[in-house]
């Protein structure tokens, strides 16, 4: 009789190779699964793509700090690929509710609830309703019963959040099924009558609202500050250097004026809270500078230079617009200052 063989283990040399992406994309995704709810949502779809592809054998056999670094890499991918909208709200609003309560009471329970002084005014006034007690059917002192309302009353805030990303495909299925949907509903009218025999569903084009033109403009407006404030970072930092050290000498000459005067509190605060944000994007910038011109023109030309130089320049133009907005609060309260820096140029 041959000698029996142990079952061979299973093969874990399967190899499972994540998407090659650059360290913005990785730190964009990053940020991005911090949510908890989008973390369980895209390690599902990443486990369904695993699947479709015949990869997941390979990827459950990894260790633990290659899945995580697979997810990451993987959601990183599809970021880079523009295959995810990202989309915010925020709902702020308040709630209130009012109204009566009431119920059936004894006098020994009225005595109780309102105090013997108050509870003898109210019956003798005669203008609370009464009734037979429920059991009984008496109408005596002790038996009979009162109907005492009580007012009841919330007055609640809120403020909500929401964050969403969504695929592409998802984008244009939603779109589809709103059109679908219209033809559905063209098509009845139709059925019904309601509509002439050779009649079409008419397009209207909507026109976007003031508001949103409005908007429209201040995001386009915003977009230019960004792309020049890019193009000097690349062409002349040290120009904005200067900017940046005439900023932070203003904010000082502005926190110590707050500092002497009544209601300022916030607004000095909010000053202190601005300066080292400063400071740290004079380093930022200091970085660039410190380049020679054909290091500084090649650094801008690869990828990764290019999302540095971007995330400097998006936290420059919010802080710039966050001291244009404490330099007008300032001249209101200290209008005989004259901090004369109101908009940096480049």
């Amino acid at each position: 009789m041959a000698p029996k063989t142990s079952p061979k283990p299973k093969e874990k040399g399967l190899s499972l190779s994540a998407p090659v992406v650059s360290a913005a994309d990785i730190a964009r995704a990053k940020e991005a699964l911090q949510d908890d709810k989008m973390k369980k949502r895209e390690h599902s779809n990443m486990l369904f793509w695993l699947r479709k592809e015949g990869n997941k054998e390979a990827y459950e056999a990894s260790p633990m700090n290659a899945k995580k670094d697979f997810l990451i890499a993987w959601f990183a991918d599809k970021l880079s690929k523009g295959d995810v909208k990202s989309s915010s709200s925020k709902d702020i609003g308040s709630t209130k509710k009012s109204g009566h309560e009431y119920s059936w009471v004894s006098k020994h329970h009225l005595v109780r609830t309102l105090g013997k002084e108050k509870a003898e005014l109210q019956i003798a006034s005669g203008k609370m309703l009464t009734r037979p007690d429920r059991v009984t059917g008496l109408t005596c002192e002790w038996s009979l019963e009162y109907k005492l309302f009580t007012d009841v009353g919330s007055e609640m805030e809120h403020e909500d959040h929401h964050h969403m990303l969504e695929t592409e495909k998802a984008l244009k299925s939603d779109v589809e099924k709103s059109e679908a949907m219209e033809d559905w509903f063209a098509a009845r009218l139709q059925e019904k009558g309601e509509t002439g025999s050779n009649s079409r569903p008419v397009s209207v084009k909507i026109e976007p609202s003031e508001e949103e033109s409005k908007k429209d403009k201040e995001k386009t407006e915003a977009q230019k500050k960004l792309n020049k404030t890019i193009e000097t970072l690349t062409s002349d930092p040290r120009k904005i250097l200067k900017v940046i050290s005439d900023t932070v000498i203003t904010l000082k000459v502005m926190f110590q004026s707050t500092t002497e005067h009544k209601y300022t509190e916030k607004l000095n605060e909010d000053i202190g809270k601005l300066l080292p944000r400063f400071k740290l994007d004079f380093k930022g910038v200091e970085s660039f500078a410190l380049k020679s011109s054909h290091d500084l023109e090649k650094f801008a030309g690869s990828d990764d230079g290019q999302a540095v130089i971007r995330a400097v320049a998006v936290k420059l133009e919010a802080n710039f617009e966050k001291y244009n907005e404490l330099c007008d609060w300032h001249t209101k309260f200290v209008p005989n200052n004259g901090n004369g820096k109101r908009q940096r140029g480049k």
